[in-house]
C-alpha cells in the first residue's frame, strides 16, 4: 500500500517528502511500524539523542501517570504524536521529546526496549482511543 506523499521544510529549509495520512484519517500499520523503530533506534543510539539534543527535553514534560505504567505513557504520546493533524498542534511531544521518553522507559524496563510490544501498544492506543460519534 502506497501512501500519499507531501512534501515539507525541514530544519535546513530544504522541501522533503513526508508522509500524509489517508483520506480517512487513518495511520496504516505500516506506518506505526516504521515510525516506533525509527523513534526506538534513535533512542537507542547515544550519538542520535546528542545531535536531537534529547537531554533534558523531558523537563517539566512527564506526569506521575508515568511511573504507574510506563509502556502506555509512551505509546500513549507516540499515538498522539502521529495522529496529530498537524504541526500547529502541539498536544504532542516532538521527535526529541519522544526519542527522550522511549529513553526513560527503557531505565524503567530494566535497559531493554521491545519495539515489538512498543509497536502492539501504539496501534492498540490508535485503534481503542476513536472518537465517539456520539460526544
Amino acid at each position: 500500500m502506497a501512501l500519499p506523499e507531501r512534501k515539507s521544510v525541514g530544519m535546513t529549509g530544504k522541501i522533503t517528502p513526508s508522509i500524509e495520512i489517508d483520506d480517512d484519517d487513518s495511520i496504516g500499520d505500516e506506518q506505526v511500524e516504521r515510525s516506533v523503530a525509527t523513534i526506538v533506534r534513535l533512542a537507542l543510539s547515544d550519538e542520535a539523542c546528542r545531535l536531537l539534543g534529547v537531554d533534558g527535553t523531558l523537563e517539566d514534560e512527564v506526569d506521575i501517570d508515568f511511573a504507574s505504567d510506563p509502556l502506555t505513557y509512551v505509546a500513549n504520546e507516540i499515538a498522539t504524536a502521529l495522529t496529530a493533524e498537524s504541526d500547529d498542534e502541539r498536544d504532542h511531544l516532538s521527535l526529541s521529546g519522544l526519542v527522550a521518553l522511549v529513553r526513560l522507559y527503557q531505565v524503567t524496563n530494566d535497559g531493554f526496549v521491545d519495539e515489538a510490544i512498543l509497536r502492539d501498544a501504539v496501534l492498540d492506543f490508535m485503534t481503542d482511543v476513536e472518537p465517539d460519534e456520539d460526544d
